[in-house]
């Protein structure tokens, strides 16, 4: 193994290593949030349920899309068959959270916005996310167009790609939406930014902005209702500022790339293009990651439940475990008390 192909290799283990550090971080987090929001009485509302949906979203996210990223870091050879479903089920799993997303806000801004005329129930509310679902899988089908666009391009411009297009395996580097940089699929990149990102956000940003103008009016009287929905509120803007964040310089970097690649026609690659790419690939995923937190932080309820879940199983068996040593340390000390009397005693 040359000096090269050693650093390659090296590089490859770390990136591997945080991949499975931020996969451990988003099951248990996501895990834990919907697990209580689920098993909760007092937590199951209209609201918590987009975030129970969302959170299953970024489990997907945080198993399936980091392992097939792992696939695509290390160059791993995959089955054909792995190159088509993988980024079906990842670009489903992105397109849910963010349907999803969208979800949670048009269902805000009515209830708050038109209090008498939205009457959501828990039935209604799972029929719209079964519908979000549908949707997402049915917007994630134009992977397979993509599949056959990109191989075709690629068959027309490199006469090597024939040979590993007959062979049942490719490289799972163009496997993965994440780590996959060829230039033939700009046009879907495009795509998915505008119906993925761009339309979303524009449409968040509109509702939440009429629902912040009518929540914080200076005309509204502060009650205990209007105290709770400014809180449901103030954690939903913070989880779209965060998807924005971490989702907006993953998207301009690939398209710049492919743009470029597509008009000068020369590959853009080098050390500083890789680095940057690792980064944004990590920010976006850093979104799966901080959603629970952030969710956690900033929802006082979801606090109590949590401070009542430790207090009814964590200190309940301390509380026992402390009961038996008490126990065991009063019957020790009765024996030798008895003991004691025993050897005092008169022949």
């Amino acid at each position: 193994m040359g000096d090269e192909e050693k650093a390659d290799f090296d590089n490859a283990l770390v990136i591997t290593i945080f991949l499975l550090i931020w996969m451990v971080g988003i099951v248990i987090s996501n895990g834990t949030v919907a697990s209580i929001l689920l098993l909760r009485r007092r937590l199951r509302n209209i609201p918590n349920l987009y975030i129970v949906a969302l959170s299953f979203s970024q489990l997907l996210i945080g198993t399936f899309v980091i392992i097939s990223t792992i696939f695509g870091v290390n160059l791993i050879s995959t089955p054909t068959a792995w190159c088509i479903t993988a980024p079906f089920f990842e670009l489903f799993a992105f397109s849910a959270g963010i349907f999803y997303l969208v979800g949670l806000t048009v269902d805000r801004d009515r209830a708050i916005l038109h209090p008498m005329s939205y009457k959501p129930t828990i039935q209604k509310t799972v029929v719209i996310l079964v519908i979000l679902t549908i949707g997402a899988l049915v917007y994630s089908v134009h992977v397979f167009i993509q599949y056959v666009i990109s191989n075709s391009v690629n068959n027309d411009n490199n006469d090597e790609m024939t040979s590993s297009n007959v062979s049942n395996h490719e490289s799972s580097n163009v496997c993965n939406i994440l780590t996959e940089d060829e230039s033939s699929d700009l046009w879907f990149r495009i795509l998915d930014f505008v119906l993925l990102f761009m339309l979303p956000m524009i449409a968040m940003v509109i509702m939440y902005y009429r629902i912040i103008k009518a929540l914080w009016a200076p005309t509204i009287l502060t009650t205990s209702s209007t105290i709770r929905k400014r809180k449901v509120i103030r954690s939903s803007v913070v989880c779209v500022t965060s998807f924005l964040i971490c989702w907006l310089p993953f998207y301009l970097l690939d398209i710049i790339h492919d743009s470029i690649e597509v008009i000068t026609g020369d590959e853009v690659s080098g050390k500083g293009y890789d680095v940057a790419r690792i980064v944004v690939i990590f920010l976006a995923l850093s979104n799966s990651l901080i959603n629970p937190i952030i969710y956690g932080f900033l929802n006082k309820q979801f606090q109590r439940e949590m401070r009542l879940i430790k207090i009814k199983y964590f200190c309940k068996s301390n509380q026992i475990a402390d009961t038996h040593i008490n126990t065991h340390n009063h019957t020790m000390g009765i024996k030798q008390g008895n003991s004691s009397q025993q050897t005092s005693l008169p022949a």
